[in-house]
């Protein structure tokens, strides 16, 4: 049976297992000597992809910035940010990121299909005994389960300044 360690309790673990049986802890790839990374979160993908697309943008403008001959759209000004809320969420950077992201998780990666992401809300959650004013973000999509079933999956992310503060997603 091919094996890693976990990163927390530093038992041995089935190579596959996404949770350590002893400790519970989240498990990722396999970094060095055998032990398990950490997994990558949500938050911190869906970041690096923003970042990633920041990124892409600010090279394609200076190209295009060249070309004399090109003929440039004005850009809309941003949405102002909402001294209370933050920063509006951007529902099309996220359905990129979040379909980049969620079949990394699934049963079956394949079957991801009908990526939905809605239009956000502003809403409060309590996190670690403080109210957080931020938006709220409903997703869904279709996947295999374990079983093979097709089914309808639901999720919400709250965020604030493009930061990701809680995700559920029902599998």
């Amino acid at each position: 049976m091919a094996s890693k360690i976990c990163h927390q309790c530093r038992s041995e673990v089935d190579l596959m297992a996404s949770v350590c049986a002893h400790c519970r802890a989240k498990l990722g790839g396999i970094g060095k000597n055998g032990i398990a990374k950490k997994p990558t979160s949500f938050a911190v993908g869906c970041l690096a992809i923003f970042l990633g697309i920041g990124i892409v943008g600010a090279i394609g403008g200076s190209i295009a910035g060249g070309n004399s001959n090109s003929v440039t759209k004005p850009v809309p000004p941003p949405e102002p940010v909402d001294p209370k809320y933050g920063i509006k969420p951007d529902t099309t950077v996220m359905r990129y990121a979040l379909s980049q992201q969620i079949p990394q998780g699934l049963h079956d990666p394949s079957s991801f299909q009908d990526l939905e992401v809605f239009d956000p809300v502003k809403d409060t959650i309590t996190v670690k005994g403080k109210k957080v004013d931020c938006w709220r973000v409903g997703i869904q999509f279709r996947a295999k389960n374990g079983f093979g079933a097709l089914r309808l999956n639901h999720g919400r992310i709250w965020m604030r300044d493009n930061n990701s503060i809680k995700e559920e997603i029902n599998p």
